[in-house]
């Protein structure tokens, strides 16, 4: 494959990939990699051809990315291909502060405020935060435990005084009718038979109140989770120390 046909074949997909947006870039990035390695797996196995068609930057080819990088700088943008594009850095998504107090003002119930307050004000994660026990809610010292996805390890987390305040509005409304105990979880359904909400009915919920207001704030409530970094805890015993309480980055 000469290195014409591959600039004119790398050239229609990129305008491909550009009538598609970032994730179209995205995927180009992707497959850029993927054609580098697999020339390079036949190159070293002798069943290919000796010169990879998709090489790196010219100004790295001899050394590898980020070498002798001083852990105290910054990290430099470098290209890893000659044909990788460069992908725009993506603005975090995030609720508008108006429209936040409008679609938690359209919450139901007691149930569903504390939820929402919780999550707003720790930044874990929907699954995480759902999958909460009564031992796992300190009021005293304003903290939550939360069981990792990953590594399933026990992170206490701070949170806001409103927050609690919402889920003993929820407690008091539920007492006498749902079981009780260190072992029991914190999030009920509100319809009989009432059991143990899941994460598919926390998702519902925000959908009925999307469609109460008309808009479709789900996708950046629900899997964007930018919101603790964009609005900040009113509560002056949660943000503690030296203790960062966004703990699962942005999104993604």
């Amino acid at each position: 494959m000469l290195r014409e046909h591959v600039a004119q074949f790398w050239l229609l997909l990129g305008l491909a990939a550009f009538r598609q947006g970032s994730a179209g870039l995205g995927g180009l990035s992707d497959s850029e990699t993927v054609l580098r390695r697999f020339y390079d797996v036949h190159r070293d196995a002798g069943t290919g051809p000796l010169l990879n068609p998709f090489p790196l930057d010219l100004s790295r080819r001899s050394r590898r990315a980020h070498a002798h990088h001083n852990p105290m700088d910054g990290w430099r943008p470098e290209r890893v291909g000659r044909y990788r594009p460069s992908l725009p850095r993506r603005i975090p998504r995030s609720i508008p502060e108006a429209w936040f107090n409008k679609l938690f003002a359209a919450l139901p119930s007691n149930r569903d405020r504390p939820l929402v307050a919780f999550w707003i004000c720790t930044g874990v994660r929907a699954s995480e935060l759902i999958g909460m026990r009564q031992r796992d809610v300190d009021p005293g010292q304003q903290l939550i435990s939360v069981v990792r996805k990953g590594s399933r390890a026990v992170q206490q987390v701070p949170a806001s005084a409103d927050a609690f305040v919402w889920l003993r509005l929820c407690q008091q409304e539920v007492q006498g009718q749902v079981a009780r105990g260190r072992t029991q979880p914190v999030w009920w359904t509100r319809r009989d038979p009432v059991r143990p909400l899941t994460y598919h009915g926390a998702h519902r919920m925000f959908e009925r109140v999307n469609a109460s207001l008309g808009a479709d704030w789900t996708c950046p409530i629900w899997w964007g989770r930018p919101s603790p970094t964009s609005r900040p805890r009113r509560s002056p015993r949660s943000s503690r120390q030296g203790r960062d309480t966004r703990t699962t980055g942005t999104c993604s």
